[in-house]
């Protein structure tokens, strides 16, 4: 997730504003035969957590017709507004991938010297004392 923030980070300007949200989305609790870790502690239960995740920035936003670029290996995106800026292209194509394998979704919205908004959906794992 560092990589949406550094992004937002890199493409506003100085002192620019930048919006973070996480929220639980759904919370389910595994039954003891859902568990894959033989010797869990009887004491203890699983949450399967899902949380939404969202990075606003108020930067110089993304070209309509390059929003379908992002999260193409190898691309490269070259707004007006951040010639200067250094990069591959390949950090985003990447945290798409590693959130398509844990079941997570990744969108983008975004125009030009406004701003854009990414959000993030994905799943992790909790273990807890029962009470």
């Amino acid at each position: 997730m560092t990589n949406f923030l550094s992004n937002s980070l890199k493409f506003s300007p100085q002192f620019g504003k930048i919006i973070v949200g996480l929220k639980v989305r759904e919370t389910i609790e595994a039954h003891q035969h859902q568990i894959e870790q033989p010797g869990l502690n009887e004491n203890l239960k699983v949450l399967y957590i899902k949380f939404d995740l969202t990075i606003q920035d108020f930067g110089c936003g993304i070209a309509p017709e390059n929003i379908d670029k992002l999260f193409i290996d190898v691309s490269k995106l070259l707004e007006s507004a951040a010639q200067d800026m250094h990069g591959v292209g390949l950090g985003l194509s990447i945290c798409k991938q590693l959130l398509t394998r844990m079941d997570g979704v990744v969108s983008v919205e975004s125009k030009e010297r406004v701003g854009t908004t990414f959000r993030i959906t994905f799943m992790t794992t909790c273990v807890i004392p029962r009470n």
